[in-house]
């Protein structure tokens, strides 16, 4: 091929092909059209091209009844006398498609091949046919020849105009043939066909997401390059896309040209329009594949997905938190800065975020919108509602990765794993006390308030919390669910149980920081640090004595109400306290449990261990007031306290002699059965 234009280096197989060529080179500028500017290599093409506005057409083609303007057109035309029945010769030899003309078959090929044979000399691009060059070359030039009659938009191609008349008369000659959608351009119609088919003919290279359409394809590129050329005057805000650009624009202006029909509400784009008018009908058109959950609009299906997956392709710049969705990373990003714009007008409030705000207003109006169709109960946000009908259904969709135990709430879990990294971020005011949970701290609040709003309808008696309520009517219906599987004792409440089962096993997880003695129980522990505080809170109100703990003040006043409550089964012989009456059994089987660690002497009593010790120390705490003597026990002090006051309560049953100690009678005793239990050492 030795025919090249030395100008622009162009080839061609023909001599005069190339000298064609170079009138295009030497253009005369008196073959200008003087309509639409378009300059031509020779006069009779700039005649010929004068009639594409006076849209003369002089040549007809007989029988058919098709017109030309130009003989040559037409001559094109008559090579095709054979399509007119549909038939089209000339078939691509790679996809198959035929074409009626040669040309187009070869212009065809171009596509399979990759060449493009036509570039543009200002920026390079290249193109397959001379026709999308010039087309392309008013990009450059700017130039609009095809105005609009209507709104006066312009256009550089005259079918660019044609198709854009029809957004004004609203003629969409195409139809999808499946769901019967409209379209103004046999291109959108091909590309709508693909949301049915599911073809995806558009391939990202860096992360192989295909898509539909070639534009959507080009638009998702710019994530990757993170090029945005398009910016706001306004605020400065960049975007990838100049349509978006434009959108943005609205929320400037403030324009919204798109009203719903029903509620009045205006929007900003049609497409905002027709996604809301979704909320009125009803209509979700995409479902998750995994749960079945609907959606209104395609981009909530989306994220919705990340819910499953666990991805979270959002992550926060100033702490790394990572998010599901954009707008709760922009939600988030104002916890950092602090920024709270939308403020309550009632009590002066502010939040982040302007449906928070709302939401917030509903607590002033006490407006409950959300009812639960099975109890009735109300609730001021749709999301509450939803999470309120799992207690109902006893659905718990969120489990903790540690314990596995469930929860209907996932605010529930979040605290719930506050149990497992010992956090705790809720701390009282007054006394420093520290909870995990925000509802553990105010219900706490009510111990310095005193503050009891919860009322038993029986016994009047009145709570703080509304669990202990429920546990306390336990205590008048006699339930008792938690049953030991050892002994079988029944309990009332699973915490009761769990503490019970330690004297089964022995265990011991509560330590005495002073003095390291141990309990099974947090609140013996409590009552035990009493001892080394010398704390007595519990005051008898007959005789003013005061106790460390309310169980000992109970046992207390029996003695002043004569009440015993405990009987032995063998002696029936009753008392006061249960530990009482333990003691007392030992006396029957002879048990003695407690042993002096220095002589070894065992008892049956406890207080009896401790009064015998004295007698090794010498402790003498028990003085008489009259003569001074001491004694370690208080009963003996009772006891001698009569060989002052002259009583003596111990009479011999053989010759009456009284004496003021059983200890004496014992002996007088003696001289009456001869019984001599004292002999010398020395002569017996």
């Amino acid at each position: 091929m030795t025919n090249m234009c030395w100008i622009c280096g162009k080839s061609f197989h023909r001599k005069g092909g190339l000298k064609t060529h170079l009138r295009f080179h030497l253009i005369n500028r008196n073959t200008e059209c003087e309509i639409c500017g378009k300059t031509f290599a020779a006069i009779s093409l700039l005649k010929k091209h004068l009639l594409s506005h006076t849209f003369l057409k002089n040549h007809e083609h007989r029988g058919i009844g098709k017109e030309y303007n130009q003989i040559v057109h037409l001559k094109r035309h008559a090579d095709t006398r054979t399509a007119h029945p549909g038939v089209k010769n000339h078939d691509c030899e790679i996809c198959g498609k035929s074409f009626v003309r040669v040309g187009d078959l070869k212009t065809h090929v171009n596509i399979h091949t990759g060449s493009k044979n036509y570039p543009c000399q200002i920026c390079g691009q290249t193109f397959t046919r001379l026709g999308h060059l010039k087309t392309h070359g008013h990009t450059h030039t700017g130039v609009k020849n095809y105005a609009c009659q209507i709104c006066g938009k312009a256009f550089t191609q005259l079918r660019d105009l044609k198709r854009h008349e029809n957004t004004h008369t609203g003629v969409k000659s195409y139809a999808c043939q499946i769901c019967g959608k409209a379209f103004a351009r046999m291109g959108h119609l091909k590309t709508h066909e693909n949301t049915h088919t599911g073809v995806r003919n558009y391939a990202c290279q860096i992360c192989g997401k295909a898509f539909t359409h070639l534009g959507n394809l080009k638009r998702h590129k710019h994530t990757h390059t993170g090029v945005k050329n398009y910016e706001c005057q306004i605020c400065g805000k960049a975007f990838n896309l100049l349509s978006v650009l434009k959108r943005h624009k609205h929320t400037h202006t403030g324009v919204k040209n798109y009203e719903c029909q029903i509620c009045g509400k205006a929007f900003a784009l049609m497409g905002h329009l027709k996604t809301h008018e979704n909320t009125h009908t009803g209509v979700k058109n995409y479902a998750c594949q995994i749960c079945g959950k609907a959606f209104t609009r395609l981009d909530n299906l989306k994220e919705h997905g990340n819910t499953h997956t666990g991805v979270k392709n959002y992550a926060c710049q100033i702490c790394g938190k990572a998010f599901t969705h954009l707008d709760n990373l922009k939600r988030h990003g104002k916890t950092h800065t602090g920024v709270k714009n939308c403020e309550c007008q009632i009590c002066g409030k502010a939040f982040t975020q302007l449906r928070d705000l709302k939401r917030h207003e509903n607590t002033h109006t006490g407006v409950k919108k959300y009812a639960c169709q099975v109890c009735g109960k109300a609730f001021t946000r749709l999301d509450n509602l939803k999470e309120h009908g799992n207690t109902h259904t006893g659905v718990k969709n969120y489990a903790c990765q540690i314990s596995g135990k469930a929860f209907t709430h996932l605010g529930n879990l979040k605290q719930h794993g506050n149990t497992h990294t010992g956090v705790k971020n809720y701390g009282c005011q007054i006394c420093g006390k520290a909870f995990t949970h925000l509802g553990n701290l105010k219900r706490h609040g009510n111990t310095h308030t005193g503050v009891k709003n919860y009322g038993c309808q029986i016994c009047g008696k009145a709570f703080t919390h509304l669990g202990n309520l429920k546990r306390h009517g336990n205590t008048h219906t006699g339930v008792k669910n938690c049953e030991c599987q050892i002994c079988g004792k029944a309990f009332a409440r699973m915490g009761h149980l769990k503490t019970h089962e330690n004297t089964h096993t022995g265990v011991r997880k509560y330590a005495c920081q002073i003095c390291g003695k141990m309990f099974t129980h947090l609140c013996s522990l409590k009552i035990h640090g009493n001892t080394h505080t010398g704390v007595k809170n519990y005051e008898c109100q007959i005789c003013g004595k005061v106790f460390a703990r309310i169980g000992h003040l109970k046992t207390h006043e029996n003695t002043h109400t004569g009440v015993k409550n405990y009987a032995c089964q063998i002696c029936g012989k009753v008392f006061t306290q249960l530990g009482s009456l333990k003691e007392r059994g030992n006396t029957h089987t002879g048990i003695k449990n407690y042993a002096c660690q220095i002589c070894g002497k065992a008892f049956t009593h406890l207080r009896d261990l401790k009064r015998h010790e004295n007698t090794h120390t010498g402790v003498r705490n028990y003085a008489c007031q009259i003569c001074g003597k001491a004694f370690t026990q208080l009963r003996a002090l009772k006891i001698h306290g009569n060989t002052h006051t002259g009583v003596k309560n111990y009479e011999c049953q053989i010759c009456g002699k009284a004496f003021s100690l059983l200890s004496n009678l014992k002996t007088h005793e003696n001289t009456h059965t001869g019984v001599k239990n004292y002999a010398c050492q020395i002569c017996g």
